[in-house]
């Protein structure tokens, strides 16, 4: 009998099962190791966009990477020529998450457009009443997909169904984020601006099955959700608080991610789980800066915990950091923002790349000088035109305009916020948080400021080693408005955090009614709304000119109000009659 050449395939599956794959054993030895000895990464830009990139996204073989701006344009970028810089990304035909063969996108057009990538033509179009926000791939059925929509909607699409579409969940406030259960397609969680962070089960839908950090007393923004790869934990971020994580079937959080300089309040952010067992977490920050936490910090078995270890922060962007992804195949960071460039962080250093892995960076390489408000308007009346660009120049120099713009909306943002809960530090005698312009006196004050060189700023630190350094220390003038709220957003997250175990035997009346009661509210129909659903197969995402509508021009619900009858009472108190509604069908 002939002697069976090649591997032995019994032997392999008897390693797999055991653990002791020596191939991929190697690459999380590997990668881990290399992740958890840096202090930095190095990095480097791809350059092809002509506005903001607002999304981006991995394959699942981690080859290529999709990505989405301002300009209305899908770029699929194939990583090893694209930072080898031998080619150029692939764009899709149609302006406007990456599953191979198909690139799903979404955006203010209230459109989701289905791309096909060997050819870049437009498969289908799926058309929203409002924008979408967020979408989502079911893993285990790459044909059914979820939209988290401004209509306070969150819903589920089928590309075998030509006009089934199964409401999930109906809010008063916008949904900002949707994600399918990684292993189980039946469950999926959701980001509102209102409700905060809730999982879903598509066999129960209208009412969600965990509010996660839910408190009668107040409401969480959150704008970004995301599961771990085996779907036990997940990651929220919500607005002017940190990153929090969450074991799925518990409300009640495991640990909050803080650190001094972390700040989100003016953009849309998405965060992501990071390594190759998902021990990091990363989020982007209005300080220009990417921030890298460490789970491993936190004990996973216990709640209400406060993890202000900072494992790594990422320097290079300038301008605010609004999403970030992981690509587990390579150990690859992915981050984008206002600039229009993608920046890749890698902990292996290559011809062309920036940055190091031991050494602690300081801060940026290359930093700018933060524009003042003034100097934004300036720009303004000089060109003569608002903020609008014509991205058909095919431009991707950096625009000095658009980096201006949002120093300012940071900068006003932080001035004019006046939390009832500031009486943190003596910062509040020198600036007014009533304003988003200081006086003439605080002017004058704010010149006088000296920044520091980044080197002279480490050398200061290090002398001195200040508890509360002084303002002339802080980098930019952003820098130091975030550390004017430090101790106010630390206490607002600490607040965040107590009273979970008493509020949780409340979640389900209020959770339960309040979803209920949004969710079945019924709509006045139109004759001239717009209809959702697939728009057509095969679409060339054409419409007749009646048929076109933009957001201004959408009716709005019209109700009815009722007729109030007052009636004043000689004991100086108003008894208040409501009359009731003509009904055809009282039970509904």
């Amino acid at each position: 009998m002939k002697k069976p050449c090649g591997p032995n395939t019994l032997v392999h599956l008897l390693h797999r099962e055991s653990g002791k794959n020596t191939r991929l054993s190697f690459r999380q030895n590997l990668f881990g190791e290399r992740l958890k000895v840096a202090h930095n990464l190095f990095r480097k830009d791809l350059i092809s966009h002509t506005g903001c990139v607002n999304a981006i996204e991995f394959s699942r073989d981690g080859e290529y990477m999709a990505s989405g701006g301002d300009d209305r344009n899908i770029l699929l970028w194939h990583l090893e020529t694209a930072l080898a810089e031998k080619q150029k990304p692939c764009r899709m035909k149609n302006q406007h998450l990456m599953t191979t063969p198909r690139i799903f996108s979404g955006g203010n057009d209230d459109t989701v457009i289905v791309h096909d990538v060997s050819s870049g033509e437009t498969i289908d179009v799926f058309t929203h009443t409002k924008p979408v926000y967020g979408l989502s791939i079911d893993s285990t059925n790459e044909q059914i997909f979820a939209t988290a929509c401004e209509d306070g909607k969150l819903l589920i699409f089928d590309l075998r169904l030509s006009a089934e579409v199964l409401n999930v969940a109906k809010c008063r406030a916008p949904f900002h984020a949707v994600m399918f259960h990684p292993l189980d397609g039946s469950f999926l969680v959701s980001g509102n601006a209102k409700e905060g962070a809730s999982l879903w089960d598509l066999r129960r839908p209208k009412t969600p099955t965990i509010r996660y950090g839910f408190r009668e007393d107040t409401s969480q923004s959150c704008m970004s959700v995301r599961f771990n790869t085996l779907g036990n934990q997940i990651l929220a971020l919500r607005r002017r608080l940190p990153p929090i994580l969450y074991n799925t079937l518990s409300p009640d959080p495991i640990c909050q991610f803080y650190h001094p300089d972390y700040y989100n309040s003016c953009t849309m952010k998405s965060c992501t789980f990071a390594g190759e067992m998902d021990e990091y977490v990363l989020s982007g920050s209005d300080d220009f800066n990417l921030y890298m936490w460490r789970i491993g910090d936190a004990d996973c078995t216990r709640t209400d915990q406060w993890v202000d270890t900072n494992q790594v922060v990422l320097y290079g962007h300038r301008s605010i950091v609004n999403q970030v992804r992981y690509n587990s195949q390579k150990c690859m960071i992915a981050s984008s923002g206002v600039e229009k460039v993608v920046k890749i962080w890698m902990p292996f250093d290559s011809a062309g790349w920036e940055g190091g892995l031991v050494e602690k960076p300081i801060g940026p390489d290359n930093p700018r000088r933060i524009y003042t408000h003034e100097e934004y308007l300036s720009m303004v009346h000089m060109g003569g035109q608002n903020l609008a660009q014509d991205y058909n120049n095919q431009n991707t120099v950096e625009d000095p305009r658009m980096m201006a713009f949002f120093d300012s909306l940071v900068q006003q943002e932080i001035e004019g916020w006046n939390s009832t809960d500031s009486s943190d530090s003596h910062q509040q005698t020198e600036y007014s948080y009533n304003s988003s312009r200081p006086t003439s006196s605080q002017s004058s004050d704010s010149e006088s400021v000296h920044y520091f060189s980044q080197r002279d700023l480490y050398r200061h630190r290090l002398a001195n080693n200040p508890s509360k350094p002084p303002r002339s220390i802080y980098p930019n003038r952003i820098a130091y408005l975030i550390a004017t709220k430090r101790n106010t957003l630390k206490r607002l997250a600490l607040k965040g955090a107590v009273n979970h175990t008493s509020n949780r035997v409340k979640m389900g009346k209020l959770c339960g009614r309040k979803v209920k009661r949004s969710g079945f509210r019924g709509s006045r129909k139109s004759a001239t709304s717009k209809r959702m659903g697939r728009h057509g197969s095969k679409s060339a995402y054409r419409r007749r000119c009646t048929d076109q509508s933009t957001d201004t021009e959408v009716p709005k619900k019209v109700t009815t109000k009722r007729r109030i009858q007052t009636f004043h009472h000689n004991s100086h108190f108003r008894l208040t009659f409501r009359r009731k509604g003509k009904s055809t069908n009282p039970a509904t």
